[in-house]
């Protein structure tokens, strides 16, 4: 190839050019909020599992495993709702990152459910959404649901 490109940089360039009908994330986070502290009521979950892709920063240690981040003093997976979001959180925790590529893993929230039941296995208890002001937890019992129990409840 003339040119060098890895795998983020596709993902993100295809994020780039998404479709207008797909939700945003904080408004939905912000509007659950108003009802709940937890900022997890139905409309939110549902919007998430609604989402064609969940975003994963790999570990630098297990490329095959999600980095995990601390809640409610237990272990959790961080998890982004677009590639953009989650390569920024990536390269402000580890600067070298972007030199590496190819950190990031996209999955369908089908994918990510079963993904997740492995991940609780080995003692995850939940998900982090995002970070900053709009982050939400889920805990795992939510996150391994099966997709068509979750979405008859919204």
């Amino acid at each position: 190839f003339p040119f060098e490109c890895r795998l983020d940089d596709l993902i993100i360039a295809t994020w780039t050019n998404r479709p207008e009908s797909l939700p945003d994330i904080d408004t939905v986070v912000a509007r659950a909020r108003e009802v709940s502290e937890q900022a997890n009521p139905e409309q939110l979950w549902s919007t998430v599992m609604n989402l064609p892709q969940w975003y994963f920063i790999s570990d630098p240690a297990t490329s095959t495993d999600p980095m995990v981040g601390i809640c409610r003093d237990q272990p959790c997976a961080l998890v982004f709702t677009d590639p953009v979001r989650a390569r920024r959180y990536a390269e402000m925790i580890d600067p070298t990152c972007h030199a590496e590529g190819s950190r990031l893993i996209a999955l369908s929230p089908s994918q990510a459910t079963w993904w997740f039941r492995t991940l609780a296995a080995r003692g995850i208890a939940g998900a982090i959404f995002n970070d900053g002001p709009f982050a939400f937890f889920t805990p795992i019992g939510q996150v391994t649901a099966p997709v068509d129990a979750v979405r008859s409840v919204a």
